[in-house]
């Protein structure tokens, strides 16, 4: 999973311990993005945009599906503006 935004600023992680597993808790700042598997989220804000791509275009997404293991799709979740943070659950 990566994330940032055009600013350099960073995004505030905690993890969070649960009887069912675990999970990583993500608030992003409006305008920070995060890219990650497309299928790690488990809730995420309202005012957190989903979009799915093929991070590095379809060469690099089939090297990780086939070398990885991972999806060719990645997912990248965009905080929008208005000056709201946002939420993103993901299950580890």
């Amino acid at each position: 999973m990566t994330g940032g935004s055009s600013t350099g600023a960073t995004a505030m992680m905690e993890l969070i311990r649960g009887a069912s597993g675990d999970a990583l808790r993500i608030h992003l700042k409006p305008g920070m993005r995060v890219r990650a598997e497309s299928d790690a989220a488990v809730s995420l804000s309202e005012n957190v945009e989903v979009r799915g791509t093929v991070h590095g275009g379809w060469l690099s997404g089939l090297r990780r599906m086939l070398l990885g293991g991972e999806s060719i799709f990645q997912q990248e979740l965009v905080c929008r503006g208005g000056g709201a943070p946002g939420t993103l659950n993901y299950k580890i």
